[in-house]
């Protein structure tokens, strides 16, 4: 009776383990390539999927706690460093003298780190882990393929390939994960053995097959997509990690009989490597130095921040407002050109020491170097060329806005962790466990239902925000603007859902409410666009001085676009301001516009009738234009 009981014990945690990693190889599996229908944004899905399955996983967690008679966790110092990290940004969220508000990425932080402890506590042979990464890599070649080829449609009008992210910048990083593990899995193919699951249902000989031919597969779609991608960065981080394997590949036999050469080596690949970096510039020098505006218009923001931070999720909110001055200040920048609307520092490092602080930066830092010193094997190598291959490629992208790459980044690290000297082992005794069992699984069940119904909430608010959207788009604005104010509660603090609620009441004719949730939005996430929008309220209120410094402000931000100069021509006509509406005409036909449409050469047009009629009243003026239709 006592061995059918324990023979039962042993077999219902067999299988709910076997569950939470048939879990954890579908989430990293099935959220890059995932769309819920009727949700604004692949992101927002994305998130509700993750984030529900998360809880799902943690449910199954506490069945297998429940059947265990003792508990023993060990820890390591990576996982200390990162509990410090994830409580660090915590606490400068919600003990910052700013409101607390919605942040998506928070939501994510939260779910990555549940991900990481039901990692940490319940592995399995973590190489069936990578596979699934690289499989999630390959689904999402083929489907960027696809699209290049015309047979789906891509998510960006202006990108044939997007896969499906928003653009191909995080598509790119994406397949890089992918593509890094599968480089390395193939190359180390020898020293790996056949997943332990398939030892003995399955050939050795044929299992070696079936794993070559998977690799090659997926190797060879990635390596297409990525190069289609025409991502810089990802291929950079390809040839920096590269150097890293090669090195670790041929230490044992080259680096022995060639010692004394070793710091010409070294040499070697670093001139390499900055001559790959000048090369990789030279072929799109507009993107890059757009990139270099950023990092510079950072410099104040660092200078003023260093210590504390801006806070986290905040640098949208200042960066904007900072390329205004700094175009205000410089009107014949060479950069000029190359502005364009930014939300992120295109910099990991910037990031970080932007919004936490140079403390935590360095926190981060030291935690790299910690990760890079762990495990010695071949996984471990594995793990640390791609990871290593994400931190070049975050250096010159937004990849920690990208759902899907950062989880990749934490089951790596999981890896990592795992491979740690091992600094504690907390273990608690059946009479102890037995008397805290119960207290711990209510207080996780209760976490869980909380969770579910928040999500469901915000499920609910994307859901709206979709509806929202598509009536905006119809121009039913009425409809669109009662949706909108449907999910505001709960999207409170999202700087494009306020922008977007502002817009569909100004479209309404609520001007003073559009201006108020517009305010909102600006403080959330400031933008080219939200100021054109605000300008339109000021506009439409008679509140002339207002209206023509956020116009001005607009134009500041990215001084190639035509748009803001040319309504504030026209306000200028209409306020009997000809002198100040001419002196805006001859700047907007000396602006050098970036990307040349019908709608730039028409508003060129526009301006050069109001050059040409300089001799005219305002007003006859604007019945010049609008005779010729503008």
């Amino acid at each position: 009776m006592s061995f059918n009981r324990r023979f039962q014990g042993v077999a219902v945690q067999s299988l709910l383990k076997n569950i939470i990693w048939i879990c954890i190889i579908a989430i990293l599996v099935l959220v890059p390539s995932l769309s819920l229908p009727g949700l604004y944004n692949i992101r927002n899905g994305q998130v509700i999927f993750f984030s529900s399955f998360i809880t799902i996983i943690f449910f199954f967690c506490i069945l297998m706690i429940c059947s265990q008679k003792k508990i023993a966790l060990e820890i390591t110092r990576i996982d200390i460093l990162l509990c410090i990290a994830v409580l660090y940004i915590a606490l400068d969220r919600f003990l910052s003298p700013l409101p607390s508000a919605f942040s998506l990425r928070f939501i994510e932080l939260i779910g990555l780190s549940a991900f990481y402890i039901i990692l940490r506590q319940y592995r399995v042979n973590y190489i069936i882990f990578f596979y699934a990464c690289v499989l999630g890599g390959a689904v999402q070649a083929i489907y960027g393929l696809l699209q290049l080829y015309g047979i789906y449609p891509s998510n960006n009008s202006y990108f044939p390939l997007t896969g499906n992210f928003s653009n191909p910048g995080p598509y790119a990083g994406y397949i890089l994960s992918g593509l890094s593990i599968s480089i390395a899995l193939y190359i180390y193919k020898d020293d790996l053995r056949i997943l332990k699951i398939f030892r003995g249902k399955v050939p050795e000989k044929t299992g070696m097959q079936i794993k070559m031919f998977f690799l090659v597969i997926s190797l060879s779609l990635m390596a297409i997509s990525i190069t289609a991608c025409k991502s810089r960065a990802s291929w950079f981080a390809i040839f920096v990690g590269g150097l890293f394997l090669v090195y670790h590949k041929l230490k044992p036999i080259f680096f022995k009989r060639v010692a004394k050469f070793k710091w010409l080596i070294v040499s070697l690949a670093v001139t390499m490597t900055l001559a790959i970096l000048f090369l990789l510039y030279d072929i799109n020098k507009d993107s890059a130095n757009g990139r270099v505006l950023v990092w510079g218009t950072s410099r104040e923001l660092l200078s003023k921040h260093l210590y504390t931070g801006i806070g986290f999720d905040r640098f949208s909110v200042d960066l904007m407002g900072r390329q205004a001055r700094y175009f205000e200040n410089h009107a014949l920048s060479a950069y000029s050109n190359v502005a364009g609307e930014i939300r992120y520092p295109f910099n990991l490092l910037l990031l970080y020491l932007s919004e936490m602080g140079i403390f935590f930066t360095i926190l981060v830092l030291f935690f790299c170097y910690r990760i890079f010193s762990s495990g010695s094997g071949t996984l471990a190598i594995i793990a640390k060329f791609t990871l290593l291959a994400q931190i070049v490629f975050a250096f010159f992208s937004y990849s920690e806005q990208v759902l899907a790459i950062k989880i990749n980044i934490v089951c790596i690290v999981a890896f990592l962790a795992a491979q740690d000297n091992r600094i504690s082992e907390a273990r608690l005794g059946k009479h102890t466990w037995q008397a805290m069992k119960y207290i711990f699984i209510s207080a996780c069940i209760v976490i869980s239902f909380f969770s579910l119904r928040y999500l469901k909430k915000l499920h609910s608010a994307f859901t709206d925000w979709d509806t929202a959207f598509q009536l905006y788009s119809g121009k039913q604005y009425m409809d669109a603007a009662s949706f909108y104010a449907s999910a505001h509660p709960v999207l409170a603090g999202e700087g494009d859902f306020l922008f977007q609620f502002g817009n569909a009441a100004l479209k309404t004719g609520a001007y003073g409410d559009a201006l108020k949730i517009l305010g909102k939005s600006e403080s959330k996430l400031n933008s080219y666009s939200v100021q054109l929008a605000k300008g339109e309220c000021y506009r439409k209120l008679n509140q002339s001085l207002l209206a023509k410094k956020v116009y001005l402000e607009a134009s500041y931000m990215v001084p190639s676009r035509l748009y803001p100069r040319y309504l504030l021509a026209i306000y200028c006509l209409e306020l009997d301001q000809k002198k100040q509406a001419i002196s805006i005409a001859e700047d907007i036909l000396k602006i050098k516009v970036k990307i040349i449409s019908p709608a730039t050469e028409e508003m060129k047009n526009s301006m050069r009738i109001v050059i040409e009629n300089r001799d005219l009243s305002p007003k006859e003026i604007l019945n010049h234009l609008k005779i010729n239709g503008r």
